[in-house]
């Protein structure tokens, strides 16, 4: 989304009123979220909710790329 579409952006002083981000690249949403947090991006960025699902999940390998055990 642009923001100077949204009802919440100042024109005038060019900034949002609620004091939200809205990165145009994914990479720097990550940045974004992992600096200020996630609350900083704006709720209607394409990436938000995509960085939002990811917080807090284990990425787990596949089974043939595990190490074996010790034994």
């Amino acid at each position: 989304m642009n923001c100077r579409d949204c009802s919440r952006y100042d024109l005038i002083h060019r900034s949002c009123l609620d004091g939200k981000v809205n990165p145009e690249r994914y990479e720097t949403a990550v940045q974004v979220a992992n600096v200020m947090g996630p609350r900083a991006i704006c709720p209607l960025n394409d990436f938000r909710e995509r960085i939002l699902n990811a917080r807090g999940q284990t990425v787990r390998l596949a089974p043939s790329v595990r190490r074996p055990p010790n034994s």
